[in-house]
């Protein structure tokens, strides 16, 4: 969760930097079926990383065995 926390700091930093970005990815619309593909591709790499990242075991350090 740190890496993709860190990652979305990153782009929020470098839109807030760069004006000419911003308006870019703000005017950006998805009109055809690839867009919107490609879209839920990116939703579902983000869904499973932090799915994978919730059903880690994260075992306790402080028990000793």
């Amino acid at each position: 969760m740190k890496k993709l926390l860190f990652f979305l700091i990153f782009v929020l930093a470098a839109i807030a930097i760069d004006g000419t970005l911003t308006k870019d990815i703000f005017d950006y619309g998805i009109h055809t079926l690839s867009g919107w593909l490609g879209l839920a591709l990116i939703v579902g790499v983000f869904l499973t990383l932090i799915w994978a990242e919730t059903t880690k075991t994260h075992p306790n350090k402080n028990n000793h065995e």
